[in-house]
């Protein structure tokens, strides 16, 4: 198989994901959403979509933001904008899947924002590049905080012999 067609395969296979009819939904779970219990998510997640005897498309994502407000869920229905949803847990998951993908009830007081093409009263967008830089600046800030907690206290460090 030649470039060509490998790349002309993959074009085909994206645009159809994204203009199918099932509902894709994106779990951060680089180590920061791990940690954060996004594996608990995803099994909630494959649960309530079992329970309701639902389809969508389930991928587990890297990094995509903001690390802080990790598990991060995105949920893009079919004709709707991405919205993503901040520190989801287990307990939550249910609520969206019914509420939104159902009863398109998108619970803009669970949502982070909307992102790319669209808007949905109630949820603010959130530009692209600026969720990168958000997290980007978050671990510089906590990295100028670590070095001067240390240049003021070196003695709180533990050194090994």
């Amino acid at each position: 198989m030649t470039f060509a067609e490998i790349q002309s395969r993959a074009k085909a296979e994206w645009a159809a994901l994204e203009h199918g009819d099932k509902p894709r939904i994106l779990i951060g779970s680089a180590t920061c959403g791990r940690a954060a219990g996004a594996k608990a998510v995803l099994e909630a997640t494959n649960a309530a979509l079992a329970q309701h005897n639902l389809e969508a498309n389930i991928t587990e994502v890297g990094c995509i933001g903001p690390c802080y407000a990790e598990p991060l869920m995105d949920i893009i229905k079919p004709g709707r904008p991405r919205i993503c949803y901040s520190q989801v847990t287990p307990e939550i998951v249910p609520w969206l899947i019914e509420d939104y993908i159902i009863n398109d009830n998108p619970h803009s007081d669970l949502a982070l924002g909307t992102i790319g093409d669209g808007s949905l009263d109630g949820i603010p967008r959130i530009p692209g590049a600026l969720r990168h830089l958000e997290c980007h600046l978050l671990a510089l800030e906590t990295d100028q905080l670590v070095r001067q907690t240390l240049a003021e206290r070196p003695h709180a460090v533990r050194r090994q012999a």
